[in-house]
């Protein structure tokens, strides 16, 4: 939860993104842990557009999604379970983009704040290697790249959810639903 702090942009809502190209195209865009460069994430204020429900007057709400590395099979990516460092780095990358934004007092501004990690997101909902995002999310791996709704090999074996396409995202999940249980009445 922000508080008088006005974000760059109108009211209405907007995907603002840092991307890095080229790190995205060769697949290390969303690598937190060792990049220099602002990563790719995705800032949403809902109070911009629903001010009554999500926070008091005078606040924003503010969710910022970052794209990071899953861990491992044995889940040893990360230094601790609680992925400090980690989220050190994240939150560190995100503060210095708002800074570079024009948001520049962000931090003051924080009234409260949570953090998550992939292994919070493995710990707290059983996510396969804490990946969010579902598949690994360089370009090759968005939208029409990811996994369509049959199986190619396999008949009767269908895909849904954020690793299948379109995509993650409730909207998309939603889409992607929508598409699997087409083919499978097409198939039945």
């Amino acid at each position: 939860n922000i508080t008088g702090i006005v974000l760059p942009g109108e009211a209405e809502p907007r995907r603002r993104k840092a991307w890095a190209w080229e790190k995205m195209m060769e697949g290390g865009g969303d690598d937190v842990a060792s990049s220099d460069l602002p990563v790719n994430f995705y800032v949403h204020a809902p109070s911009r557009t629903d001010p009554v429900s999500v926070c008091p007057p005078g606040h924003d709400a503010i969710t910022i999604l970052v794209p990071c590395p899953t861990l491992d099979e044995g889940g040893d990516d990360c230094p601790d379970d609680n992925d400090d460092a980690l989220i050190g780095r994240a939150r560190e990358l995100v503060v210095s983009r708002f800074h570079r934004a024009g948001v520049e007092d962000v931090e003051k501004h924080i009234v409260a704040e949570e953090i998550v990690g992939p292994s919070t997101w493995r710990a707290r909902y059983g996510l396969h290697r804490g990946a969010v995002f579902g598949l690994a999310h360089p370009l090759t791996q968005l939208a029409i790249f990811r996994p369509g709704p049959r199986h190619p090999y396999i008949d009767g074996l269908y895909f849904v959810g954020a690793s299948a396409r379109p995509g993650n995202g409730v909207p998309l999940v939603f889409i992607g639903a929508t598409q699997t249980s087409n083919a499978v009445a097409a198939d039945a």
